[in-house]
């Protein structure tokens, strides 16, 4: 078992498999700074983009926009209260009606949700995907942001 130096920024890393608890090595850390001359720190704040439960879910199975856009029959569209149905029905009604994806047909008694484009590009679940995977610079701020707002990651 050895650790991890990272050799730009003169930092250690303790592998979690070393199973040490983090307040606890600080604890040690701090009471060594109590005497002069033993050590020297600085302290760096580090953050990371964890996917939610959520988020993993949309990342694997695609968004809720996007299963709504799938759900909806090419030809015809689906019953409103079909799409409604679904655990993602209402928030994905909302976000691919906002996208542009899909429209609400009340022409014929009951609303009818229909397809505005023939195809559309799941950029969320790609975007999660990145985060995920470590790849943060695919994700602009704006997005990140947004994707917070949705609960679908958070910063740790």
């Amino acid at each position: 078992m050895s650790s991890r130096r990272d050799r730009r920024s003169r930092r250690w890393s303790l592998p979690p498999a070393w199973g040490i608890d983090h307040q606890k090595l600080i604890g040690a850390v701090k009471s060594l700074l109590s005497h002069e001359g033993v050590i020297s720190t600085r302290d760096i704040t580090e953050k990371r983009v964890e996917l939610t439960k959520e988020g993993v879910d949309f990342a694997e199975n695609g968004s809720a926009e996007f299963r709504t856009f799938q759900r909806v029959a090419a030809q015809g569209g689906t019953p409103q209260a079909d799409v409604m149905k679904e655990s993602y029905g209402k928030v994905g009604q909302s976000k691919a009606m906002a996208a542009g994806w899909i429209a609400i047909d009340k022409s014929a008694g009951a609303p009818t949700v229909v397809r505005k484009v023939d195809s559309v590009v799941d950029t969320v679940a790609e975007q999660l995907k990145a985060l995920k995977l470590g790849d943060e610079a695919k994700v602009d701020e704006k997005s990140r942001t947004e994707l917070k707002k949705r609960k679908l990651i958070s910063e740790v």
